[in-house]
Formats: C-alpha cells, structure tokens, sequence
C-alpha cells in the first residue's frame, strides 16, 4: 500500500475538440513552457559557466539547483497551507467586523 498513486498515469485525449474547449489544455501548456524555459536556461548556462571558469562552476550550480529545487516542493507543500489559513483568518475579521457592527447598531437603536 506505500506505494499506491506514486506511480505514472497516461490518459488518453479520445475527443480533442472537447479536450480543446474545456481549458485542460492550459495546464499542460504551462508546463511544457516551464520545463522549455528550465531545459533551455540549464543548457545555456552550464557550458558558459563551465568555459568561464575551467568547470570550477559546475558543483555550485549543482548545488544551487538542488537547494532551489528543495525550497520549490517546501513551497509548493506549504503555499496552500498558508492560503489555508489566510482564508480562515479572513473569514474569522469578517464575522468579528460583523458582530462589531451589529453590536454597534443595536446600541445606537436601544439609545
């Protein structure tokens, strides 16, 4: 059971009109963008840094990629906790703006 939905799933598109008008699309366009922008910045960087500096380069952008890529799923866990709370933090002013308001008219009408 550990390993259940770790594993890849491929599903295949059977009406791409419909696939097209529904949006799903956007997503995986992003993603193909993203993982071309990464790739071609990856690719462009490391020979120049490699020239540049006799290959002296590569551990620290080595490293510097494994940090950024640790920081990224440490957000990608922790963003939408933090929205989380936001919104119930949120919700917790508006009810409290509320029933201050309401308090407040009812004095005012009682006066």
């Amino acid at each position: 059971m550990f390993g259940s939905g770790t594993a890849a799933h491929t599903s295949a598109v059977t009406d791409p009109g419909a696939f097209a008008q529904s949006g799903q699309w956007i997503s995986i366009a992003i993603g193909v963008v993203t993982a071309l922008v990464v790739s071609l910045t990856k690719s462009t960087v490391r020979p120049a840094a490699n020239v540049a500096t006799a290959g002296m380069a590569a551990p620290v952008l080595s490293a510097v990629e494994d940090v950024t890529s640790v920081a990224l799923v440490f957000l990608a866990i922790l963003v939408p906790v933090l929205v989380l709370v936001a919104v119930v933090a949120l919700v917790w002013a508006v009810l409290r703006i509320v029933r201050r308001r309401r308090r407040k008219a009812a004095s005012s009408q009682g006066s």
